[in-house]
């Protein structure tokens, strides 16, 4: 089944290779970026290791009425429907309908060996500065603007620490806690920062 991770963002311009490929050298990650076009305008990149292994694919798309990336929108729009908390999941209900291109990065085999992993980060996190939004991860969820966790779509055996924000007053209050921690999570899940957790100021 295809993984993917999102980059949802309120920017319709695109982002060029070059900047991703600076984003990885600035980390002394080699990969190389295919099926690009140095204007801005591709569509879809192949990112390998330099022996041909793939590592992920990313695919950009622009939201429009009638275009394939609308149906994604509004598919995402159902599933965030119900999921916990219900503050965060009216929010990103709003916010999903500003959202004017969607980076799909589809994470292949290679990701799992090497700094496949590490390759994959650092390509999400330089489309995400450059493009702005939201980050949706298959099976864990969706983040706000500023990259905190926000609606909890995890299995029950996640475990870890996690930085986390829920609304206070239309404001984001970011928070860090024990995602395997049942008290915690109950706190998050009700949109509410779990008692004596750090914050962030």
């Amino acid at each position: 089944m295809a993984y993917f991770i999102r980059v949802l963002s309120p920017s319709p311009k695109a982002i060029s290779a070059s900047i991703l490929r600076a984003a990885l050298a600035s980390e002394d990650l080699k990969a190389d970026l295919a099926g690009d076009s140095e204007d801005g305008s591709w569509g879809q990149l192949i990112v390998t290791y330099p022996d041909g292994k793939g590592i992920c694919v990313i695919e950009r798309d622009i939201v429009s009425d009638a275009g394939a990336a609308r149906f994604e929108i509004e598919e995402l729009v159902e599933e965030v429907n119900g999921c916990l908390p219900e503050s965060a999941a009216e929010w990103l209900t709003t916010y999903l309908q500003s959202v004017l291109s969607i980076y799909a990065l589809q994470v292949l085999g290679g990701a799992h060996e090497r700094n496949g992993a590490d390759i994959v980060a650092c390509l999400k996190v330089a489309i995400w500065k450059s493009a702005g939004g939201v980050i949706q991860v298959d099976n864990e969820g969706f983040t706000n603007e500023d990259g905190d966790h926000i609606l909890w779509q995890y299995d029950e055996s996640v475990d870890g620490d996690g930085w986390m924000a829920v609304l206070d007053h239309g404001r984001w209050r970011k928070f860090r806690m024990d995602l395997g921690n049942a008290e915690h999570r109950a706190s998050f899940l009700s949109g509410a920062i779990p008692p004596g957790l750090e914050r962030a100021h």
